[in-house]
């Protein structure tokens, strides 16, 4: 089986999950989602005990686990936390990542991290998904994030987006779900 990995990035509720969800669905491609692995690596011995060596605040002493929402408010307002946050899960994710690709040759990689982690050189194509900072703002406080915590977010995420000059297409996701399809579909017909 020929390989195809298309690798798709963009902000916090750009519409990244919408997106290769539908491409996963329509096109018959394995959805790799860098968020849920890294949610997952945290539950590794040596991942958690990384965390809990730099960020003690982040241990929750009664379960032994990581309190990711105390980890996740602390990190978006400190850049060089986040910087050492990533420094110590971004290699397992990608390892992971990498695993996941030799038994899924055919796949999309959602990964916001995408171009800062280099893996998009794993990919035969890349999107951008963008939107408005207004329907992101939207978005996230129908997803009871206030605005606080969204700017924050959003500051912090431009250091992922600024240097972005490889990707092969920019989806403009401000519209409908019906619009955001078509736009793919477009795209996916020149890539045959």
């Amino acid at each position: 089986m020929k390989s195809f990995i298309v690798g798709v990035t963009g902000p916090i509720a750009s519409g990244k999950t919408l997106v290769s969800q539908y491409i996963a669905k329509r096109y018959s491609l394995h959805h790799i989602d860098a968020d849920k692995i890294g949610h997952k690596i945290l539950n590794i011995s040596e991942v958690k005990n990384k965390i809990f060596d730099t960020f003690p605040f982040s241990k929750n002493n009664e379960m032994n686990v990581i309190d990711r929402k105390k980890l996740s408010e602390l990190v978006f307002k400190n850049e060089n936390m986040l910087y050492q946050l990533n420094a110590i899960t971004w290699p397992y994710i990608i390892r992971k990542i990498t695993e996941e690709v030799s038994q899924h040759p055919r796949c999309v990689i959602e990964a916001i991290g995408l171009f800062k982690s280099n893996l998009y050189k794993k990919c035969n194509r890349t999107l951008y998904i963008v939107s408005s900072r207004e329907v992101i703002t939207e978005r996230l406080t129908q997803r009871s994030i206030g605005l606080g915590k969204t700017k924050q977010i959003l500051n912090m995420q431009e250091a992922y987006f600024n240097s972005i000059s490889e990707v092969d297409f920019m989806i403009e996701n401000n519209s409908t779900e019906t619009d955001l399809f078509l736009k793919i579909d477009e795209i996916f017909q020149t890539w045959k």
